[in-house]
C-alpha cells in the first residue's frame, strides 16, 4: 500500500484578478485566467476579461438542404417548400391520402420551423433517425411549439428542436380540399467549442493518474453546456474522446474512468500525464448564452509532500 497525494489542477476565478493554479504536492504555478483561455483552441468563442467564456455570435445558421432527397405523393411542386418562397407550396391530394418526407442525409440537431395551409384534422407530421422508426410531432411537447386556426381546415405553423434525419407530413384524406405545405426550413443551432491547449493541464513528473472535474457555470433557457475528455503521454498523441458530458455547476465528475490514466506494467507504468478538455457552448434561440466561468481538475500524484498543510491524504494504490 502506498501513500498517495490528491492535488488539483484548477482553472480558477477571482473576484477582481483571474489565476490558474497548478499545484501538485510540491508545486505551483499561477497564469491570468482569461490568458488560460486564450491559450487553447476557440471557435465562436469570447474570453472575458473577467475570466468567463460564452458564445460570441449566438444568432443560429440556417442550413442548406436544396440537395436534400424529397419524395411526395402527389410528386407535383415537391421541392416547393424549401425554395424559401411562402407563396408557392407542394399540395396533397383533395380528398384522398397523400405525404411529403425529406431526406436530410445525416442527423444532427436540428431547430425546424413549418408553415402550412389548410391542415385537416387527420394529419400527422413525424421525425426519425432511421427512416423506420418514427416520431410523432406533439404541440407543447419534446421541445415543440405549435399554432393553428379553427375548423376541418386551418393554417398551421410548428417549430421544434430535435434530432433527426427523416421528416414526413402525412394527410388521412379528409375533407375535400389537400394540404398545402408552404415552407420548411431547418436553422442549425449556434455552437461554440474552447479546446484547452496540448500541454496546458499536466500531471507533471509526480503525476498518478487523474481523478475528477468540478465546473461552475450558468445555464439559461434554449442554452446547454457539455465537456469531453481524453489524455496523453506526451501532449502529441491523444486517446479518442469520452462521450460528452454536463456535470451540475459546482458538482465534481469523476473523470478517473473517462480517460486513460496509466498503462503498463504496475511497476513501470506508462503514465497519460496531460489532459485535455473540450467545451462546446450552444444556443438555440438566437439570444441566450452559457457562461463558464471556471473548472477544476483533481489529480493524483505520487510525490511526498514538501508541506503537510493543505493535502489530503489518500491511502491506497
Amino acid at each position: 500500500m502506498g501513500l498517495v497525494l490528491l492535488g488539483y489542477f484548477n482553472f480558477l476565478k477571482s473576484k477582481n484578478n483571474s489565476q490558474l493554479k497548478s499545484s501538485a504536492s510540491s508545486s505551483s504555478a499561477v497564469l491570468s485566467s482569461q490568458a488560460d483561455w486564450q491559450a487553447g483552441t476557440t471557435s465562436n468563442i469570447t474570453a472575458g476579461a473577467g475570466g468567463d467564456i460564452v458564445i460570441n455570435d449566438k444568432v443560429s445558421q440556417l442550413e442548406n438542404i436544396s440537395g436534400a432527397s424529397i419524395t411526395a405523393d402527389p410528386s407535383a411542386n415537391k421541392s416547393n417548400p424549401i425554395d424559401g418562397d411562402t407563396g408557392t407550396s407542394w399540395t396533397g391530394n383533395a380528398g384522398t391520402p397523400s405525404e411529403w418526407m425529406i431526406d436530410l442525409s445525416n442527423s444532427k440537431l436540428r431547430l425546424v420551423d413549418i408553415n402550412m395551409a389548410n391542415v385537416r384534422n387527420y394529419s400527422t407530421s413525424q421525425y426519425s433517425l432511421d427512416g423506420a422508426s418514427w416520431t410523432t410531432l406533439v404541440c407543447g411537447s419534446d421541445g415543440t411549439t405549435c399554432s393553428s386556426g379553427t375548423g376541418p381546415g386551418y393554417d398551421f405553423a410548428s417549430h421544434f428542436l430535435q434530432t433527426f434525419r427523416y421528416y414526413k407530413f402525412h394527410y388521412d384524406g379528409d375533407g375535400v380540399n389537400g394540404p398545402s405545405l408552404r415552407e420548411f426550413t431547418i436553422h442549425l443551432p449556434s455552437s461554440a467549442t474552447h479546446t484547452t491547449g496540448a500541454t496546458q493541464i499536466s500531471g507533471g513528473d509526480s503525476y498518478w493518474g487523474w481523478q475528477t472535474f468540478t465546473p461552475t457555470y450558468t445555464k439559461p433557457t434554449n442554452t446547454n453546456i457539455q465537456f469531453r475528455f481524453r489524455s496523453s503521454t506526451d501532449g502529441s498523441n491523444w486517446t479518442g474522446w469520452s462521450d460528452a458530458q454536463t456535470p451540475n455547476s459546482g458538482s465534481s465528475l469523476d473523470i478517473s474512468a473517462l480517460v486513460t490514466n496509466r498503462t503498463g506494467d504496475t511497476d513501470n507504468p506508462t503514465y497519460y500525464k496531460y489532459l485535455q478538455i473540450e467545451t462546446t457552448l450552444s444556443s438555440t434561440d438566437g439570444v441566450s448564452t452559457p457562461t463558464l466561468d471556471d473548472y477544476s481538475i483533481g489529480y493524483h500524484t505520487n510525490a511526498a509532500p514538501s508541506k503537510p498543510t493543505g493535502l489530503t491524504a489518500v491511502i491506497g494504490n
